[in-house]
């Protein structure tokens, strides 16, 4: 069983020492370092409310949406925010290929 824990151990150590796993988690600090990013995705959140909370209002619901779409579209095309989409996306499919090899 110990010899399990310690290959487990190794393995995680192995992955956190990748550099793409280390770029991934710089980009998160990036992200989160960013007040003026930080205020766009509130902002995308506040409206995506706003569309809920006026579902059955057809005018406001449409002017939230527009807006919505705008924020969104500023908020997915910010430099951080594309490389840290790619970034996940790459962690994401190494973790799976380690699940199907220790399976």
């Amino acid at each position: 069983m110990d010899n399990i824990s310690l290959k487990i151990d190794e393995l995680s150590e192995a992955f956190f020492d990748l550099d793409l796993v280390k770029d991934y988690f710089k980009q998160v600090e990036l992200i989160n370092a960013d007040e003026a990013l930080l205020s766009l995705s509130d902002e995308v959140k506040k409206l995506q409310r706003m569309m809920t909370l006026n579902i059955r209002n057809e005018k406001l619901h449409a002017d939230y949406k527009k807006q919505y779409e705008q924020k969104l579209i500023e908020y997915n095309s910010h430099p951080y925010i594309v490389n840290y989409n790619y970034l996940k996306n790459e962690v994401e499919d190494l973790l799976t290929q380690m699940k199907k090899i220790i399976e």
